[in-house]
């Protein structure tokens, strides 16, 4: 198999740390990480896929995004990076922001191209789901999330 999986995590603002840690999970399908362990038979190893990630933010955060916990995770990329424009991603992560926080409307619109190109499926972990609720992708499906709150009210 020669896939290179593209997957985009999605930081506009501050998240929750272990929500990002996620794609830990996604990395460890990878051809580079199976390859390293040694009981693991050779073909299962050549079906994996390899795997690329983009973090992705507003230009205007700078490189490093805050995290829970006082860590912070460096972006990789700026959401008008070509690189991670609609189509070029197979899948985005949307890892939980604090559910009040505002969003710009460039980085709603970016959530929103991605989501309607085919081929792009989006991941979202915890409150992320308000995030998405913001850029009114939710719109006519059925979602789940934290608390017991309407995901697609308008945030403040």
């Amino acid at each position: 198999m020669d896939k290179n999986i593209k997957i985009g995590v999605f930081l506009p603002k501050e998240t929750q740390l272990l929500d990002t840690a996620c794609v830990d999970v996604l990395g460890s399908m990878s051809k580079k990480y199976l390859s390293v362990i040694p009981l693991l038979p050779p073909h299962v190893v050549e079906l994996a896929p390899d795997v690329t990630f983009y973090c992705i933010t507003a230009k205007a955060n700078g490189g490093e995004i805050p995290q829970t916990s006082d860590i912070t995770v460096r972006a990789t990329h700026d959401y008008t990076s070509a690189e991670v424009a609609p189509g070029k991603l197979d899948i985005v992560v949307v890892p939980g922001p604090d559910p009040s926080a505002d969003f710009e409307e460039s980085s709603l619109e970016w959530l929103r191209q991605q989501a309607s190109t085919d081929g792009v499926d989006i991941l979202c972990i915890c409150t992320g789901i308000f995030l998405c609720g913001a850029a009114g992708i939710l719109d006519g499906k059925r979602a789940s999330g934290p608390f017991d709150l309407d995901v697609t009210a308008p945030l403040k």
